[in-house]
C-alpha cells in the first residue's frame, strides 16, 4: 500500500470516502471545487491560525480533528432535519 491510499483509507471522511459506518461525503460541489484549501480553511478556524500554518500541525492529529468536524456537522444538520420533521 503506498503512503497516499494508507491514509485516505485510514482518514475515509477527511478524503470523501465512504465511511466505517456506511456515509458518504460527497463529492461534488463545494467539496470538489475548493478540496484541500476548505479542510486547511476548517481546521485553521478550529485551532485559531492561519490556514498556511495547519500544514505545520501533526498530520494523524489534524486528520482526526477533521474527521470529528465533518461528523460533528452531519450529526447536527441531522438532528435540525429530524426537529423540522415533526
Amino acid at each position: 500500500m503506498d503512503f497516499k491510499q494508507g491514509f485516505i483509507e485510514q482518514y475515509p471522511i477527511a478524503f470523501g470516502e465512504q465511511g466505517d459506518e456506511g456515509g458518504e461525503i460527497s463529492r461534488g460541489g463545494f467539496h470538489e471545487r475548493w478540496g484541500w484549501f476548505q479542510s486547511f480553511v476548517r481546521l485553521s478556524r478550529e485551532l485559531g491560525i492561519k490556514p498556511r500554518e495547519v500544514g505545520n500541525e501533526p498530520l494523524h492529529e489534524s486528520l482526526t480533528l477533521l474527521c470529528y468536524l465533518i461528523d460533528e456537522s452531519k450529526e447536527e444538520a441531522k438532528q435540525i432535519k429530524n426537529h423540522f420533521k415533526k
